[in-house]
């Protein structure tokens, strides 16, 4: 950074006040320090830098700066004494300058301790550290409220020492606003606020600094009641310390880190599901940005239905007002009526409680006997309300019998319990066996197929058509093959959360021309017809380009699969102030609504295509879902059943006030 970065006095109408104040000698020993400030590496010291510098120019023993966590504490994050160089935690009843200076927004001077009325609680500790004098100046540092504070032990500070300090802390928002546009983290913050519902700023210690949006929206708490806290207090991953060591590493990483989802429990709200994305602020005030975005709860919804569907008890899901949500098969069963009838009941018109029994309405409204069992899908208070029904005919007169029931229901949900955790360590291992036994198919497969190819180029004239056909089918088969090792390959990166990307500034209507384009060949032979609908001034999008080339053009092949010879396949790109969509619309069969929910699932396949084949594996829309959470966008469908299909992509703009940097080639 060249000095000349930082504004003269006639750029600026307060450095001309100030300048004029303190004098052109002293100006331009602060605008020196400035200076010094703006090339300190690494920038966590440039601080550190600016304090013990300003130390020189004052009759001062100290100089600190001071930044304010929730109601009642703070903390030194820069400061000229090295036994307090940062990271000191304070409390507010002990600085009653401070609290008086955060109060009233001005700055404060003190040159005589020992008379002052506002330190009569703490003049006997600042006596007995010898401090005489004291001075303090509020200013904003990278939108964070700070207070520059000097003590004094030999001489009484005056006025032009306060104007002195005032100016410093003006220069040093100069020096702020330089780095920060070098570091484009004004980009990237608007791009975390399109991105998120909560924004928070975390010191090098793991303190929120900052809270950007409303937090009650994931934390139920305001912003005053987080900051200032442990940011392990507020998101547990289930265990603190391994929260803690998580939150380090993304701390000292020197990019935007993968996406990953996690479950957020705080003491006054329940667990939820959200999706984190951090990188590390390199500026003035080292620290972690974290945007946090909450899961539409489309996947929770799928595998609650999944979970009751694998009850074997008659069950239902009530919500808050004691209406039925949803209900299992075997409910349908037992009171003899679809489950459309079922959906919306009240609680009182299901569960009949005459002479202490509970009864439900069975078939031709005659009460059946059942024993109610009360659940929830978790321990936390918002967790949908499960209750699930014995039917106790089998069971009339035979107590013990009942008895021998509850206790054979409790090991065999023991058992379920057991086989749960067996599975999802079955799954953990099936992962690991896909992602390693993929990636040593590559290379074989690579093999056979340059073999295969050297057959049906350079020995083709020493064949008959026979054995060329072979090779052909052959080759056709290896091709498959590769295609399904790929794909397993990419959907083991997506699931660890170690896919790689490379995230730019990306021109999203070249890209949806360019899969337009290439996939034209396969429409052609579909006899289907592709196009592509770009308006003018399309924005530009935060994006990985080949990662989300890939989405469309598997998003356009299944479209392609499934579209009827004369129809139609459009992508579609519409726009609003900060998201860019992009609608892949077909006009083929649909998706039946049993298949809706789980459309996105690993190895689901729609019905069969219009050729009378079930084309593909089933992960080309499971890598595209997981694709485009670790992009920090969405993607979404609607369907009716026969009238064809859409499919949508959502990733934030880029803002328009962009850092200089050229948009991310569509290749």
């Amino acid at each position: 950074m060249s000095a000349e970065m930082l504004p003269r006095p006639v750029d600026c109408q307060l450095c001309t006040e100030l300048s004029g104040q303190v004098g052109p000698d002293v100006w331009e020993k602060l605008r020196a320090l400035a200076e010094r400030v703006a090339t300190a590496e690494p920038v966590g010291a440039a601080l550190h830098a600016a304090v013990a510098g300003l130390a020189t120019l004052l009759p001062v023993t100290r100089v600190s700066i001071v930044a304010r966590l929730g109601q009642d504490a703070l903390r030194v994050i820069a400061s000229s004494d090295d036994e307090k160089a940062g990271d000191l935690l304070i409390t507010l009843d002990r600085y009653p300058e401070l609290l008086h200076v955060l109060a009233a927004g001005e700055p404060l001077l003190i040159s005589q301790v020992q008379s002052s009325p506002l330190l009569e609680s703490v003049r006997e500790s600042l006596e007995a550290s010898s401090v005489s004098s004291i001075a303090a100046v509020p200013f904003t540092l990278e939108g964070m409220p700070l207070i520059l504070r000097t003590t004094s032990h030999d001489s009484a500070l005056s006025d032009r020492e306060l104007t002195l300090i005032t100016a410093a802390a003006h220069l040093l928002t100069h020096v702020s606003r330089s780095r920060t546009k070098m570091g484009s983290d004004d980009v990237w913050s608007r791009l975390c606020l399109r991105m998120a519902d909560v924004v928070l700023d975390i010191s090098s210690e793991g303190r929120v600094l900052r809270s950007i949006g409303d937090p009650r929206t994931i934390f139920g708490e305001r912003a005053d009641q987080i900051v200032g806290a442990h940011v392990s207090d507020l998101i547990h991953f289930g265990d603190r310390d391994w929260a803690w060591g998580r939150i380090q590493t993304m701390l000292e990483s020197d990019r935007p880190l993968p996406y990953e989802s996690y479950v957020l429990t705080t003491s006054t709200q329940p667990r939820r599901r959200f999706t984190a994305y951090g990188a590390p602020v390199r500026s003035l005030i080292p620290h972690l940005r974290v945007a946090l975005r909450a899961l539409d709860d489309q996947e929770d919804q799928a595998q609650l239905e999944r979970f009751i569907d694998l009850v074997p008890l008659p069950t239902f899901v009530f919500d808050d007002q004691g209406r039925v949500r949803r209900a299992n098969t075997a409910a349908a069963r037992l009171l003899a009526r679809p489950l459309e009838e079922i959906v919306s009941l009240e609680l009182s018109h299901l569960l009949h409680h005459p002479t202490g029994s509970t009864t439900v309405p069975g078939p031709g409204g005659l009460p059946l006997p059942v024993k109610a069992i009360e659940s929830r899908v978790d321990d936390t208070a918002a967790s949908p309300w499960l209750v699930s029904l014995l039917d106790l005919r089998p069971f009339a007169g035979a107590q013990e019998r009942e008895d021998r029931m509850r206790s054979t229901l409790q090991r065999q949900i023991q058992e379920l319990e057991q086989a749960h955790q067996h599975l999802e360590e079955l799954d953990e291992l099936k992962s690991h066996f896909l992602a390693a036994s993929s990636h040593e198919l590559k290379t074989p497969l690579t093999i056979v197929q340059s073999y295969l190819e050297i057959l049906t180029s350079d020995l083709a004239e020493g064949l008959s058509e026979q054995q060329l056909a072979f090779i052909q089918i052959a080759h056709e088969g290896v091709l498959r093959l590769r295609r399904l090792v790929f794909d397993l390959v990419d959907l083991a990166a997506l699931e660890s959360g170690q896919i790689p990307l490379t995230i730019q500034r990306v021109e999203i209507s070249s890209l949806v021309r360019r899969a337009v384009k290439e996939m034209q060949p396969l429409a052609g032979k579909a006899e289907v017809t592709l196009a592509a609908e770009v308006p003018d001034a399309v924005g530009a999008v935060r994006a990985d380009p080949q990662r989300l080339l890939q989405v469309f053009q598997n998003l356009t092949d299944n479209a392609l699969k499934y579209t009827q010879a004369g129809g139609s396949v459009t992508l579609e790109i519409v726009q609003d102030t900060d998201t860019v969509h992009v609608h892949v619309r077909d006009t083929g069969s649909g998706i039946s609504e049993d298949k809706l929910p789980h459309i996105f699932d690993p190895f689901v396949r729609g019905e069969r295509s219009p050729s009378g084949e079930r084309a593909g594996s089933g992960l080309g829309l499971a890598i595209c879902r997981r694709i485009m959470s670790a992009l920090g966008g969405r993607l979404r469908v609607e369907t009716l059943s026969g009238q064809g299909s859409v499919f949508s992509v959502s990733l934030p703009r880029w803002p328009d006030e962009d850092d200089g940097r050229p948009a991310g080639p569509a290749s």
